[in-house]
């Protein structure tokens, strides 16, 4: 034989040495075809839980700080009304008529109040109690009672 023909046939018949790369590389070959099917597979249910848990928990503290929001808000409104709103409206009828009227359903109709702003942002109607020279108006508060400690009034001579 010749000597290229033996040098081939050693080669053929002998085990080759791979270089790391290409030991590798059917390795590497696997490992992305499993990210592949990883990543198109979704969350677990672990992960959804812990999703839903934190939303639960933001919805939470929002919520708590959005009524206690509104709860002062709502106080504010009263007091804005009671002291500011009606009381204007009530003195520019005064110095028309030169008397207060008998209800504050009479600012409503003469279109000087909006229907809305005779009751409290609890629903509940405001206590006009008016006299010879002066008025009061009150708010029964939100435990919708008048003459209780949440009241919100004002007096035309305050």
């Amino acid at each position: 034989m010749q000597p290229e023909t033996d040098n081939l046939l050693t080669r053929l018949t002998q085990p080759t040495r791979l270089t790391a790369i290409e030991r590798l590389r059917p390795l590497l070959v696997r490992l992305r075809a499993g990210l592949g099917r990883t990543a198109q597979r979704g969350m677990t249910l672990i992960e959804i839980m812990v999703v839903m848990a934190l939303i639960g928990i933001i919805g939470t503290v929002v919520a708590v700080n959005v009524i206690g929001a509104q709860q002062d808000g709502d106080e504010d409104a009263a007091r804005i009304l009671v002291s500011t709103t009606v009381p204007n409206a009530l003195t520019d009828y005064y110095r028309r008529k030169r008397e207060f009227p008998e209800s504050l359903q009479v600012l409503v109709d003469m279109k000087k109040l909006k229907g809305n702003q005779i009751t409290d942002p609890w629903n509940t109607a405001l206590v006009y109690e008016p006299s010879a020279t002066e008025f009061r108006i009150c708010s029964a508060g939100k435990d919708k009672r008048a003459g209780s400690p949440d009241d919100i009034c004002n007096s035309s001579n305050e």
